[in-house]
């Protein structure tokens, strides 16, 4: 995790204290009311020993209905967590009993859910973004067990994160029970579609898809297949061995959480009218899906949601890298044009590109492979996240020269080629 300046991670280190506790497990219930557009849920934490105080991080857009220890309701207060760009708030509630008298505190949370960034609902459908704060957490440390069951009405095709435990029906509802080792990841989605399964390098993968984008989700399968053929071998497991993947209707941008990836169907049809050949429009599906798969790998790399541009930026340059390795070109990021705008005046689009080029600059810098400098990245090994970032918020502006005598003290000289 990396902030602006020392004084900020000072700050940011004063703002961890409220949580001075382990997160043992996650357990909650996802309950999608397609008919009041809401999604209700019941989350329960199982802490540690802390302080009699306690403050879970929680997303801002939900409505927090009530907090209860051991079934006993608690008050509890409010507010917005500066960190986070507006977009968390944390959650604070008194205990009646002295913490370090018990084995484990037990706090339930329920809360819903109306349509927002994080959360979508449609009267076919819905997706629920686990990279949004949607469980109660806290600010680091978040690689606890996590169980959830998700109870949805029948007919819907559904997806999530984590390994399926159990299955089937209850009243009028289907109900999925599924678990990680990880809150991350968990993102569920139900949609009314065809689906497809197929298994590459023991990796689970599941499209969801319209009938009329059969022969897309085929080809969709096909680059995921690639995308594991070149990185499976070089990076990390990640926690959960399955790609899930859905096309749906919808003005909304593609996602992708690390698990799940949302391609809208707009898209898919803006690929069929930009390519004039079969090969042009597969490279244009290679480009889109690409930065979805890889974060597969690249998930586990925690920062804060006003800082997700920099995971991206990871995605963007490994995926270039796939392209360039799947259909034998040498692209690379040319330096950006807005190279002395002020990072609050730039756009997540403008960090993300500004990041690619960065890594790509430390990489030529390294003396090592692409795929050896993504792999220590992503095991903090010989890589420092903080000092690739920390240009970022340095002075008042981006200075390539600043970023090139900063990348030649964090790692060695030598003569690389740039892939």
């Amino acid at each position: 995790m990396f902030i602006k300046n020392e004084a900020s991670q000072l700050l940011f280190n004063k703002f961890k204290e409220k949580f001075p506790y382990d997160i043992k497990s996650l357990s909650s219930e996802i309950y999608p009311n397609l008919k009041e557009n809401i999604v209700e849920f019941k989350s329960t934490l199982i802490l540690s020993n802390g302080l009699r105080k306690v403050s879970v991080l929680l997303n801002k857009e939900f409505d927090v209905v009530e907090v209860s220890y051991l079934g006993y309701p608690l008050k509890f207060k409010e507010h917005n967590a500066f960190f986070y760009n507006n977009e968390v708030k944390v959650i604070s509630v008194k205990l009646p009993v002295n913490p370090k008298l018990l084995d484990k505190i037990k706090l339930t949370f329920k809360y819903y859910s109306t349509p927002n960034p994080w959360v979508s609902i449609k009267k076919d459908g819905f997706f629920v973004n686990a990279n949004g704060y949607v469980f109660p957490q806290k600010p680091t440390d978040n690689n606890h067990p996590s169980k959830v069951s998700l109870a949805s009405k029948k007919g819907l095709k559904l997806m999530c994160g984590g390994s399926i435990t159990k299955d089937g029906f209850k009243a009028d509802k289907q109900v999925v029970h599924f678990e990680s080792k990880s809150c991350y990841g968990l993102s569920v989605i139900g949609n009314n579609s065809l689906k497809s399964l197929d298994n590459y390098r023991n990796y689970n993968i599941t499209i969801l898809y319209p009938r009329k984008y059969l022969n897309q989700a085929r080809k969709i399968n096909a680059i995921t297949k690639s995308l594991l053929e070149k990185w499976d071998s070089y990076l990390p497991y990640p926690l959960d061995k399955k790609i899930n993947i859905i096309l749906s209707d919808g003005n909304f941008t593609p996602f992708s959480d690390g698990v799940n990836t949302v391609l809208p169907t707009w898209l898919i049809d803006e690929i069929k009218e930009k390519g004039g050949t079969p090969k042009e429009r597969e490279e244009i599906l290679f480009k889109s899906l690409a930065p979805k798969i890889v974060k597969v790998w690249f998930k586990s790399i925690q920062v804060p949601p006003s800082q997700k541009w920099f995971v991206e930026s990871i995605c963007d340059f490994a995926a270039l890298h796939s392209f360039n390795w799947k259909y034998n070109e040498n692209n690379i990021f040319k330096e950006p044009a807005w190279a002395n705008k002020h990072y609050d005046q730039l756009t997540t689009d403008e960090k993300t590109k500004l990041g690619s080029y960065y890594i790509q600059l430390a990489i030529n810098r390294s003396g090592k492979s692409v795929e050896e400098f993504l792999r220590d990245l992503i095991n903090k090994r010989n890589v420092n996240m903080e000092s690739i970032a920390k240009p970022f918020f340095q002075g008042s502006s981006w200075n390539v020269n600043r970023l090139k005598k900063l990348t030649a003290k964090i790692l060695p000289n030598k003569n690389t080629s740039r892939f």
